[in-house]
């Protein structure tokens, strides 16, 4: 397969995705999330965000698998909550194995623990402590950059 060739099947999968970004957060720190998730898509992305997204009556570990599959970025409100939920870690291990930037917007100024730290020490992080119209601006741009890849 010739290097044009891996670009255009990279190029082509990527563009196959259903969303722009899939977000993760702790349901504790939900507010900040819905704000996150209000800028990006202000700003033309489109975003998957629990529990907006979810159908009713489906599994919802089925529904944030095939979500994440078909999304070209993960977006991280990480915290100390984020830190602490079983679901927001098993989300950053399947973004992980899925080898989708991850985008790392620390709202608390927390570290991750040993085993989060395994999936997001290599990050540039965004440091929004508190979230600023500075931090936000950005996360845009990071966004944009990551889903235009």
């Amino acid at each position: 397969m010739s290097i044009l060739d891996k670009i255009f099947k990279k190029s082509a999968k990527s563009n196959d995705k259903k969303y722009d970004v899939f977000i993760s957060y702790s349901s504790k720190d939900h507010t900040e999330a819905d704000k996150v998730r209000y800028i990006l898509e202000e700003n033309g992305v489109k975003c998957w965000i629990a529990p907006r997204d979810l159908l009713a009556g489906e599994s919802f570990t089925t529904q944030i698998a095939g979500a994440l599959k078909n999304s070209k970025a993960d977006v991280l409100i990480y915290s100390m909550n984020a830190c602490k939920s079983k679901y927001v870690a098993q989300e950053i291990r399947m973004a992980f194995k899925e080898k989708m930037p991850i985008i790392a917007f620390n709202i608390d100024g927390s570290f991750p623990d040993d085993e989060m730290e395994r999936y997001l020490t290599s990050l540039n992080w965004i440091v929004a402590c508190p979230p600023s119209e500075e931090a936000y601006e950005i996360l845009v741009d990071a966004v944009l950059r990551a889903i235009s890849h």
